[in-house]
């Protein structure tokens, strides 16, 4: 299997992508909007789009794991207060969504 991506010289948009596998091509998709693996900008446009979510959680006590597309929230509670420690939470992710 082979993958490609296409485009016109552009970085961000104007991409298109496709498959090859066992001589086959799948159809084309065209990409609105996207950061090709391994460029420069990669590391410095996520910092970009993360940095808010960190400083929301860190408002507010909540702690924050992100790693690539993967974004962790938690928060520290004693077991008989579990019903207000997830409604904080889910406040508190409802904030870093917007």
């Amino acid at each position: 299997m082979v993958s490609y991506w296409t485009g016109s010289g552009r970085i961000l948009s104007g991409r298109t992508f496709y498959v090859v596998f066992g001589g086959s091509k799948s159809r084309t998709v065209y990409i609105f909007c996207s950061v090709p693996q391994a460029s420069v900008l990669g590391p410095l446009l996520f910092i970009v789009y993360t940095v808010d979510r960190a400083a929301i959680a860190d408002q507010h006590g909540v702690f924050l794991h992100a790693l690539a597309n993967d974004t962790q929230m938690h928060l520290h509670c004693h077991r008989d207060d579990l019903q207000s420690a997830a409604a904080q939470l889910e406040l508190r992710i409802s904030e870093v969504c917007q």
